[in-house]
């Protein structure tokens, strides 16, 4: 135990103290990189993959419309349906005069995912 310093003498500091583990941040998923195996500008023009296949179907819409990007990967103006590989992916919708709006998608093996960005 140190004594209370006098009032005028500032209190001694400890010498070596013990640091302070940091938190780690934790991604609740980690993102899947896209491996895009078709992609089409209609939508519901893909054939849904089996769920064996380990792939989905991701459909991207705008109202009113965005270039939209897949992790990171640009796939020109929407509306945009592409097959990938099931897993967490980032979406990305670009408006000239909008702005962006962007969201964490998770596609299943054999289902079709939609992400509408709005900007309305």
């Amino acid at each position: 135990v140190v004594p209370d310093p006098k009032p005028d003498q500032p209190r001694p500091r400890p010498r070596n103290p013990e640091p302070r583990p940091r938190p780690i941040p934790v991604d609740p998923a980690p993102i899947t990189p896209a491996a895009i195996r078709a992609v089409r500008a209609e939508l519901n023009s893909l054939p849904l993959p089996s769920p064996d296949s380990g792939e989905g179907l991701l459909a991207l819409e705008a109202s009113p419309w965005a270039h939209v990007a897949v992790d990171g990967q640009e796939l020109g103006e929407s509306p945009r349906e592409v097959q990938l590989g099931a897993g967490r992916h980032r979406v990305r919708a670009v408006h000239p005069e909008l702005g962006t709006r962007e969201a964490h998608v998770t596609v299943k093996a054999g289902h079709r995912t939609v992400w509408v960005a709005s900007f309305d």
